[in-house]
């Protein structure tokens, strides 16, 4: 089926409206049913044989409790490490980062569109991308990847599969209480997700760089880049 990409419900919430409160919650679920931090932790392990990052950088982080998830899965998550957050409009709460000062993770919280982070060039390890690339259209894309491939080691984007056996799972979710917005914007996101090698051929092409990309997880697409040592 052909890639469509449209406005989803929540992004047009403010963070303190119920129904983005309830959708933030509901994604939770949705994300622990896609298995997204297990698939993320274990392409970060592959990735940081050698040694662990210093500074990741995760954008589109929504209320910042994904990487949370990852970090359980670390062996190495009680090490020190710089977390930057980015998103348009972070709704990520006091107990959410007291969680990561817990890990000794110093979080800076910044408040911007995608776009113009990326052109800070802010240098990092790794730039971690979860349920999020499939927002934007494929030239918003390489704009995305070519500016994360000059300032990043690693980046690991994990994404709806666009498959038609992951819209049949969508009409189950109400059955474990995903609420009306969640809901929708499952659809939705699944009708933008990707498929094949599709992100792939959007990153910049030049030899520095392996590319990993496939189905992994319950309807999810892993996209993985490292850079050549």
């Amino acid at each position: 089926m052909n890639r469509v990409v449209e406005p989803e419900i929540l992004d047009d919430l403010k963070p303190d409206d119920p129904r983005a409160i309830r959708a933030r919650r509901d994604l939770q679920r949705i994300n622990w049913w896609m298995g997204n931090a297990r698939l993320i932790a274990r392409s970060l392990q592959k990735t940081f044989t050698q040694r662990p990052p210093v500074r990741i950088v995760e954008i589109g982080t929504g209320d910042g409790t994904h990487l949370l998830r990852v970090a359980e899965k670390l062996p190495w998550a009680s090490q020190p490490l710089e977390l930057t957050l980015i998103d348009r409009e972070p709704a990520i709460e006091k107990g959410t980062l007291e969680q990561y000062a817990k890990l000794g993770w110093h979080v800076q919280v910044i408040a911007s569109d995608v776009f113009e982070w990326l052109k800070t060039n802010q240098p990092s390890d790794c730039i971690i991308a979860n349920l999020f690339l499939h927002h934007f259209s494929e030239e918003q894309l390489r704009f995305i990847f070519s500016q994360a491939a000059a300032q990043t080691r690693c980046f690991i984007g994990c994404e709806p599969l666009r498959a038609n056996r992951v819209f049949w799972t969508c009409r189950l979710m109400p059955l474990i209480g995903i609420g009306e917005v969640a809901l929708n914007d499952a659809y939705i996101s699944t009708r933008a997700g990707f498929c094949d090698q599709e992100l792939s051929r959007l990153w910049p092409d030049n030899k520095e760089w392996i590319l990993h990309e496939g189905v992994a997880g319950m309807g999810s697409h892993l996209f993985v880049a490292k850079k050549c040592e």
